[in-house]
């Protein structure tokens, strides 16, 4: 009779019958409804008789021998026990049953299992549906997220991520680090000589991203060492002008040579000049090298037919990064932090020619500050004058010039800010760009 009474009850008093349930405890329940009995109960049911006694109730309850699927999850909330589900026989029904949970409860039950399972033999979060529990990661705070998602499984992390976090911050991380274990996957060693063909004045390499610099060479022998030690040695005009120097000084390599000068001849041909711009400092030069490398490969990387016919002169490693770089995610990636200068006009140092500069920082096309130039009498009267004072003009800016009472183009230092404050807050810039 009381049992009649409670399920009619349940439809509309539940109020009353909270109270009632409240009076006579679990102890109570217990003889009402064997855990046996309860184990096949309605989901409402159990669901409502969790909410009034709480994790006692989910322990009587996961006693039953016939506990169905779904509750054995829903006693999982509340009893960290790994054998619950190892006691699921249909992972299908319980798939079918969170998705009328709360994306709280979910998340409640991700943050159980991650804290006992034992990912090398099982994962039971891929029986469930991906954006399910997707939404309830994402219903924690950041960081949260973060350590749950980087405890998951790597193959069933990233896919979590890629499908269910893409253009959220969480995303532009994980890419992040999994392009940054990517590429140190790759042996390679940069250096740069400062050097007048005789004396090493001063010398600098990078590998592991750190940059190790040296001021005479009495320590050359730490640059052998680099060089003979990783599969692959950078550098911008080695073949013709460091190896050779570093040779007569008794050191050698048998590693292979990527030489960003040959490279860029190579994906460039037309390019006016292959000139580095560089400081003469052989730890920023060896960073701009490095820089430069890493963009060679990634436009090395779209062209896969030219990557496919170096395939058989390439060691594994670069071809193993070539492919990353292909995949659409990395590619994404590198193409927006890769480093490269954005400024449109340029001269290279000890010319007086300006040209165009491409994405790239490489000059092309006519150059811009000839007498058959169209835009030859724009120049500001007596420029370009490529220096002013101690600073040495290798850019171009368009302003507005009262005394001429018209726009006009001037050559500028590179950071012109610095040479001139009052400009600050007052310049913009002019971009060509393609529409996706």
């Amino acid at each position: 009779v009381v049992r009649t009474l409670i399920a009619k009850s349940m439809d509309g008093h539940r109020a009353e019958l909270r109270t009632f349930l409240g009076a006579i405890k679990l102890e109570g329940l217990s003889v009402l409804y064997s855990s046996d009995a309860l184990g096949t109960s309605s989901n409402d049911f159990i669901l409502f008789l969790r909410s009034v006694y709480g994790k006692k109730f989910a322990e009587y309850l996961a006693e039953a021998e016939n506990l169905k699927d779904e509750y054995k999850v829903l006693c999982f909330l509340d009893i960290v026990d790994i054998n619950l589900l190892n006691r699921i026989l249909s992972w299908d029904a319980v798939a079918t049953w969170c998705n009328t949970l709360k994306p709280a409860q979910i998340l409640d039950f991700v943050k159980n299992y991650v804290a006992v399972a034992n990912f090398e033999s099982e994962n039971f979060l891929k029986n469930l549906n991906a954006k399910l529990v997707a939404n309830a990661i994402k219903t924690a705070e950041e960081a949260e997220q973060y350590q749950l998602l980087k405890i998951l499984p790597d193959d069933y992390a990233r896919n979590l991520v890629i499908e269910e976090f893409a253009e959220t911050k969480l995303y532009k991380q994980f890419v992040e680090e999994w392009w940054n274990t990517e590429k140190a996957e790759v042996p390679y060693v940069v250096f740069d000589l400062e050097t007048d063909g005789e004396t090493i004045k001063e010398f600098a390499f990078l590998k592991e991203d750190n940059t190790r610099s040296y001021e005479s060479e009495d320590q050359l022998r730490s640059l052998g060492r680099a060089l003979n030690r990783q599969d692959i040695v950078v550098g911008h005009n080695i073949k013709e002008w460091d190896l050779p120097i570093l040779a007569k000084k008794g050191i050698t390599t048998n590693q292979f040579v990527w030489d960003t000068l040959e490279i860029e001849i190579l994906l460039n041909p037309c390019r006016y000049a292959y000139s580095l711009h560089t400081k003469h400092n052989a730890a920023e030069d060896t960073e701009l090298t490095n820089e430069l490398f890493w963009n060679q490969l990634y436009r090395l990387s779209k062209d896969k037919s030219l990557c496919d016919s170096l395939r058989d002169f390439l060691p594994a490693q670069i071809n193993n990064i070539l492919a990353t770089l292909q995949q659409d995610i990395y590619a994404e990636y590198f193409k927006k932090t890769a480093k490269t200068s954005k400024q449109f006009f340029r001269r290279e140092a000890d010319s007086s020619g300006y040209f165009w500069v491409d994405d790239d920082n490489q000059l092309y096309g006519e150059r811009i500050n000839s007498p058959e130039y169209w835009a030859d009498t724009e120049w500001m009267q007596g420029e370009p004058s490529y220096t002013d004072g101690q600073n040495e003009e290798e850019y171009i800016d368009i302003c507005y010039y009262s005394k001429e009472k018209r726009w006009v183009w001037n050559d500028v230092p590179d950071d012109i800010i610095a040479v001139v404050p009052y400009y600050s807050g007052k310049i913009g810039y002019i971009v060509e760009y393609e529409e996706e």
